[in-house]
């Protein structure tokens, strides 16, 4: 029974993290929902939230994980055009916090290097001794010379359009889904639901396995890490040379750069839609062995509504097993705003320069 607790936990957390994904990190698609039948049920609100050009964003979890409390708040905003990410995370006495840290577009990734290792070096100069005068010394010229650096990327944050997923969750979970005052709610504590919910998973991944299939290598696939990759290289490469002072040639600049990549293996990159197929089976073979042979031992609730211009997801779980307590908390919340604007960072440096820097850096010791 246990194991089959997890296992349900695992989906409704999965399920509201992904929610959270795509109604904080969308932009308008252009999608038909203002006019499709499931704008107003529980999976097209999500769908409007999604939709948002323009809008903050706060995502609150707290899990306890074998008697550890793990809290996580990501919050931010998104203009359309960029979207910008704070990030707090406490576990086991140790708070990080990263304010002003994150911004993407769909192409670029700034990161606030000099924040986030001002907010790590206490943390990782406790563990290094008097013997690592290097590292301790890179530790230090990466707090003191970084500001934010960017990673270039094409499509690597771009929003891709699945209008039809969420008709397929209001389909295969309409026995489920409960209405619940100005939203919907699905709540899992007894035999019966917990069966009805397994079997509309097993259904849905059945009668949409293509769909789920299609989905998944779309989103694997849409960014070309080889290209990426080879980019960055040649960058590395031209940087190198500047830095030395010297004059290179063609043949060996591609010499380098074959060198840099030598351990890269790109076919791990690779996927085929057979291996997805597979991987559905092989989850919807578990969930038919699976036999319910009594309640859950407590709660596992997901609520989706709208309240004026927010829309709110909310998981809560509380349940127990020969008397362990397990338990967690997730809460999304989406708020249109017309006056959102992310500043996009002006003088930041790429990935390249940051580890010539290093290299400088290392050279003067």
């Amino acid at each position: 029974m246990k194991v089959l607790i997890k296992r349900a936990a695992a989906l409704f957390i999965a399920a509201a993290m992904a929610v959270t994904a795509f109604a904080g990190c969308g932009k308008d698609s252009g999608s038909k929902s203002a006019n499709n039948s499931s704008a107003n049920s529980m999976f097209g609100i999500l769908r409007q939230a999604q939709e948002l050009e323009k809008k903050t964003f706060e995502t609150t979890m707290e899990i306890d994980a074998d008697g550890t409390m793990v809290e996580l708040t990501i919050s931010g905003a998104s203009d359309g055009n960029a979207t910008e990410v704070d990030i707090k995370a406490s576990a086991s006495g140790m708070t990080f916090e990263f304010a002003d840290s994150l911004v993407f577009t769909d192409d670029i990734l700034y990161i606030n290097a000099g924040s986030i290792m001002e907010q790590l070096s206490p943390f990782l100069s406790a563990y290094i001794t008097d013997a690592d005068d290097e590292i301790s010394y890179m530790i230090q010229t990466l707090q003191d010379d970084l500001g934010w650096i960017y990673l270039e990327a094409e499509g690597l944050f771009s929003s891709s359009n699945y209008d039809d997923i969420y008709d397929i969750l209001d389909e295969s979970y309409a026995d489920v889904i409960e209405k619940d005052g100005s939203g919907y709610k699905i709540s899992l504590a007894d035999k019966e639901g917990l069966e009805a919910f397994l079997d509309a998973t097993v259904t849905m991944l059945k009668d949409n396995k293509s769909t789920f299939v299609n989905m998944y290598i779309d989103a694997f696939t849409k960014i070309d890490v080889e290209s990426i990759l080879n980019d960055f290289a040649d960058e590395l490469v031209d940087k190198m040379a500047e830095l030395a002072g010297q004059e290179v040639t063609d043949e060996e600049k591609e010499a380098l750069k074959q060198e840099i990549l030598a351990d890269a293996d790109f076919s791990e990159l690779e996927v085929s839609e057979s291996e997805v197929g597979a991987m559905i089976d092989e989850v919807v073979a578990e969930l038919e062995g699976t036999e319910v042979t009594e309640d859950i031992g407590g709660t596992v609730n997901v609520k989706v509504s709208k309240d004026g211009d927010s829309y709110v997801t909310a998981m809560d779980m509380d349940v127990e097993d020969d008397g362990e307590q397990a338990g967690a908390s997730i809460k999304s919340t989406v708020t249109s705003d017309s006056s959102v604007s992310v500043e996009i960072p002006s003088d930041a440096k790429s990935i390249a320069d940051v580890i010539v820097d290093l290299y400088a850096a290392a050279m003067e010791m």
